[in-house]
């Protein structure tokens, strides 16, 4: 007798922000930020150095049952739906992100291969060379977040203190990343400036 469009979509949203609240808790997804994609739009296109990556589709399915109890009033019910569906979420979701993030940063050469040797500062100092970093609200480049699961941030974790040569080969990496945000930030603005003859 309840049932209406609007009482229909008020529950999809609920159950939704649910579910993704709940995904939020994993360390991984949780640091991700996400955003809803405007109405229409289906994909997104990442282009670097003229190569492009496109987003993969990941449509994500779960069925699961409903029992007479949460018509009642159990909300422990929906509190298990809700749990299993952003299990299930997260099961199919991470490995095709993974993949994703794994095939743009060799499309445009900025992976390195650990497989078979001793994960330590030099390696990790070795993948911020690589890659560009973002400016904050200043205008300041920050090195990159590392995003790892439990092995490896564990790793991480355990590894030891900066060596005076790394910790100075990452200032000096740090002022020219700087320099290089600089530089094409100068660049861009002179191609967009009109003629002024």
């Amino acid at each position: 007798m309840l049932a209406t469009p609007e009482l229909d979509g008020a529950m999809l949203r609920f159950v939704s922000d649910a579910v993704d609240s709940q995904m939020a808790e994993d360390p991984i997804y949780g640091q991700l930020r996400r955003m809803p994609l405007p109405e229409g739009v289906t994909a997104v296109s990442v282009e670097v150095d003229q190569t492009t990556v496109d987003s993969p589709p990941v449509p994500m399915q779960h069925s699961n049952s409903l029992t007479t109890d949460f018509v009642d009033g159990n909300f422990e019910e929906l509190h298990r739906i809700v749990l299993e569906m952003a299990e299930s979420f997260l099961e199919q979701y991470l490995p095709a992100f993974f993949q994703h993030v794994e095939t743009a940063v060799e499309s445009v050469g900025n992976s390195l291969d650990l497989s078979g040797e001793k994960l330590g500062w030099d390696r990790l100092l070795d993948a911020y060379e690589l890659v560009e970093w973002a400016p904050d609200d200043r205008g300041l480049v920050r090195p990159p977040q590392i995003y790892a699961g439990s092995e490896a941030a564990a790793k991480i974790d355990a590894l030891p203190d900066w060596t005076p040569a790394q910790r100075e080969r990452f200032i000096a990496m740090a002022v020219n990343k700087q320099e290089e945000h600089v530089s094409r930030r100068r660049s861009r603005r002179l191609r967009h400036e009109p003629d002024r003859a």
